[in-house]
């Protein structure tokens, strides 16, 4: 069976049908609701008192600053 990444021009109809019908069947188990999911608001465990974050030089990295905001620079820049 030719890869379909390999030479696209060169996919038979019956390669496309099954490649795309593997795509919709993964997309749909993605849909399921599943047992890993987030807890729900107020279920999570107690933090422990004794654990602390400290950042380094106790200052906030510049990524956390820059990660929160990503999706909203792209689509300012390209939407």
């Amino acid at each position: 069976m030719n890869d379909l990444r390999s030479n696209p021009a060169c996919v038979s109809r019956r390669q496309f049908v099954r490649a795309a019908a593997a795509g919709l069947a993964g997309a749909g188990l993605g849909l399921l609701r599943s047992r890993a999911a987030a807890q729900e608001k107020g279920d999570r465990p107690e933090q422990a008192g004794d654990v602390a974050v400290l950042n380094p030089q106790t200052r906030v990295p510049v990524s956390l600053i820059i990660d929160d905001s990503t999706c909203l620079v792209n689509l300012a820049h390209f939407g």
